[in-house]
């Protein structure tokens, strides 16, 4: 959780200058470790192209990911991209 705490600073630009590239790379870690918020957020982004190139596939897998490990919102998105893919 303290990585995702710190990606969200970053990207945000909370307490530390913005650093979108480190926080998304912080996201990824975090993710990577199994944290569904970070999964949700990674997920989001690669489904709105923000600060990353935009890509559905990417996304489903994201959400997903974070949908199994009980992460509620990222179903409702998990299904919007998955209507995108068909």
């Amino acid at each position: 959780q303290a990585q995702t705490n710190l990606a969200v600073m970053l990207l945000d630009g909370v307490g530390t200058k913005q650093d979108v590239p480190a926080g998304l790379d912080w996201m990824r870690r975090a993710a990577r470790r199994g944290d569904p918020v970070a999964q949700y957020n990674l997920g989001r982004a690669y489904a709105e192209g923000s600060g990353v190139r935009r890509s559905f596939t990417h996304a489903e897998r994201w959400l997903a990911k974070a949908a199994n490990g009980g992460h509620a919102r990222s179903r409702r998105l998990l299904e919007s991209v998955r209507r995108k893919l068909i």
